[in-house]
């Protein structure tokens, strides 16, 4: 038999870009630990409101499977005495395994021999066993800065209010945060505050939409809140959709109403990025635009409530947005003032990192760091030079101080309005891409030359002073800089060792790091290339087989990865790989031994003869698509090695009993060995 599980924490109010993290925290927690119970049951549903955490497991087994039990008791010597009586320890075990002395086994060891018991014993009934498993999975969830409330010990992320712990129609009596559990809910907070009665969990989420006026699945939230904006929208143009908006919105009500309120269209005169970020910042609104991509003075909020005059909260939104756009126009217009060349000096006011120095002295590294990576894309070393002086500039400016968000943004639209060069102005923009995993990339040489110079400036400086981020903590954001650099390379195909690109960095910082702290940063940003990798479908194995030839050079391991992916959908392929692992042993095995050079003089048999012929015809094409970065073109001239390679390893005895023909085909084997690994390591696969 099985029944549904329910459980709710009714909670305070919790922060809303907690909410889901914590909900998938406590299923997946809850799960493991009916996992290691040995209940099994069907789907589990996870609800969450920014008043209640809600999981539903459908179809939990009523009871465990019975419990294969092992276990040994005390020594034969303690067991018994010199009669052959038991003694109290065998009795106890015995008794403790609920069965009789003559029913106990004798495990023998190399250390002695003991009693011993093997048998089965029922499974609990699952409904005794609910308590300890809610009380463990609730301990191990993570909890960013849990609070206490009153004189509790317990600690919450919020205080628990309520506790719902059904079982089929049973309640499963527990204490959980110093509430009881019981079968009653809440719905919402002004539409329904009483509580509401659940006789089943199959009945949680349609009573409390029904009666409770609260929609308690977070997808289906979001879902209706994006279906009502564009609804809403339609009249006005067409809403701009932030997702993370949408996402941080449908975790802050229970019950979304949509609607339109209206701004001053004189504010519309500010840059687009400021009038949107005010709005979703300080308000959680979504702007509207229209057919041209425009801005229109209208705006769109989710309200919690099913207001009988909505007018009122409407006009009460719109008074507070009013007056937000009014304090970031006088920011606006108070930055136009100074021009942003006006405001370097004042860098030097701002700290970076007490180890690093100021954003004065980042500034000058910057600038000498992106001027030498002028060369490597192209870039007009002056345009490079201008930007990096004033890509920090804008940190000083009042609108950045109030939305940090914008900035790079604000650089941009300052510079373009004091009539700084678009190729300059964008790249106080652009190189602050990407600011996530899957944002847009730079494209101009300029910023590319700005954004690696800032992004390597900050890895060489915060992990030569202060050593790699631990665990979860990451304050300066080092592993989104480091796959900042990966993917910036990767996409402008800039091909150059880190090595390279580290030593003006380096240079910059005048010994104040130590030289050691290069292969840290490059361990560090391999190591995001390789989670990056492995995301985009790559294997373990492949990445292995690329970054194993030594080479730092990540634009060009990127190319040779894709090549070593196609051609492993080459059937010859898996025949070279098992040939390069053979390879590789017999070298292992005879290194220091093996002469550089093959004597044609000792090929004695037709199989060798082949194998060098062959080796020979492709080594040129093979080392000029190389050294072009054909790597597909490589792998296809190492395709035709297979059937001579097999004959080869099939028909020659390499470890001959002459010593002159062992030598000549060690030779033999480590320019097979040398070919193959010039473009990966194909033993790793």
């Amino acid at each position: 038999m099985s029944h549904d599980f329910l459980i709710e924490l009714g909670c305070e109010e919790l922060p809303a870009k907690q909410l889901r993290s914590l909900i998938q925290s406590f299923a997946t927690e809850l799960t493991k630990q009916c996992h290691e119970f040995s209940l099994d049951h069907d789907d589990v549903i996870v609800y969450c409101t920014p008043r209640r955490l809600a999981i539903l497991i459908k179809q939990l087994v009523d009871q465990q499977a019975p419990q294969r039990i092992e276990r040994r008791g005390p020594s034969m010597e303690s067991a018994f005495d010199e009669s052959g009586t038991p003694t109290l320890a065998c009795l106890g075990f015995a008794r403790s395994c609920k069965t009789s002395v003559d029913e106990l086994a004798v495990q023998k060891t190399k250390k002695g021999s003991w009693l011993y018991f093997e048998g089965e014993t029922p499974g609990q009934a699952s409904v005794d066993l609910l308590p300890k498993i809610i009380s463990k999975a609730l301990s191990a969830v993570h909890i960013n800065k849990p609070m206490r409330w009153g004189a509790e010990p317990h600690r919450f992320l919020r205080p628990v209010q309520w506790a719902v712990v059904l079982f089929g129609s049973d309640i499963v009596p527990v204490s959980l945060f110093g509430v009881t559990s019981s079968n009653t809910t809440y719905g919402h907070r002004f539409h329904h505050p009483g509580p509401i009665h659940i006789d089943e969990p199959s009945q949680y989420a349609t009573l409390l939409r029904e009666k409770g006026k609260v929609i308690a699945s977070w997808k289906k939230r979001r879902e209706l809140i994006a279906r009502a904006l564009n609804d809403t929208a339609a009249p006005l143009g067409r809403v701009v959709m932030d997702e993370s908006l949408l996402d941080e919105v449908a975790s802050l009500v229970e019950w979304p109403v949509v609607l339109s309120g209206e701004f001053t269209p004189a504010f519309l005169d500010m840059p687009r990025d400021v009038l949107i970020t005010t709005m979703q910042s300080h308000q959680k609104c979504f702007a509207i635009e229209n057919s041209k991509g425009e801005l229109v003075p209208s705006f769109l909020l989710v309200s919690n409530i099913q207001s009988s005059d909505p007018n009122t909260v409407i006009k009460g939104n719109e008074r507070v947005i009013h007056a937000r756009l009014s304090d970031a126009h006088f920011f606006y217009q108070q930055d136009l003032k100074t021009p942003l060349k006006d405001r370097t000096d004042a860098l030097a006011g701002v700290i970076f990192t007490p180890k690093t120095g100021s954003m004065a002295d980042k500034t000058t590294r910057v600038t000498a760091i992106a001027s030498a990576f002028a060369k490597y894309v192209e870039a007009d070393k002056n345009f490079v030079k201008k930007a990096s002086e004033l890509c920090k500039c804008d940190l000083l400016t009042e609108m950045v101080g109030e939305f940090p968000s914008l900035q790079g943004i604000m650089g941009y639209h300052y510079a373009s309005a004091q009539g700084v060069d678009p190729i300059i102005a964008n790249a106080l923009k652009d190189y602050y891409l990407p600011k996530s995993a899957h944002d847009s990339l730079p494209e101009d040489p300029t910023s590319v030359c700005l954004a690696l110079a800032d992004r390597l400036d900050t890895l060489v400086g915060i992990l030569g002073t202060e050593g790699k981020p631990k665990g979860d903590k990451d304050p300066f954001g080092l592993r989104r800089q480091a796959l900042g650099v990966v993917r910036i390379l990767i996409h402008n195909t800039l091909k150059q060792s880190m090595t390279n690109l580290l030593k003006p960095v380096l240079k910059a910082y005048q010994d104040t790091v130590p030289k050691e702290c290069v292969d840290l940063v490059w361990t560090f940003i391999a190591d995001r290339f390789k989670a990056w990798a492995l995301e985009q479908g790559f294997t373990p194995q492949q990445f292995e087989a690329i970054t194993a030839t030594g080479s730092q050079d990540i634009a060009d391991a990127y190319i040779r990865l894709s090549a070593l992916r196609d051609f492993l959908q080459d059937p010859r392929s898996e025949s070279l790989a098992s040939a390069h692992k053979r390879v590789a042993n017999i070298l292992k095995k005879h290194s220091g031994k093996i002469p550089k050079a093959i004597d044609k003089k000792q090929l004695v048999m037709a199989e060798e003869v082949e194998l060098v012929k062959s080796v020979s015809s492709i080594e040129e094409t093979v080392n000029l698509a190389v050294k072009e970065s054909r790597y597909t073109d490589a792998f296809t001239a190492l395709a035709t090695l297979k059937e001579p390679v097999d004959a080869f390893f099939n028909d020659v005895l390499i470890m001959a009993d002459d010593p002159a023909l062992q030598k000549n085909r060690l030779a033999i084997v480590n320019t097979l060995a040398q070919l193959l690994s010039s473009v990966a390591e194909l033993s790793y696969l």
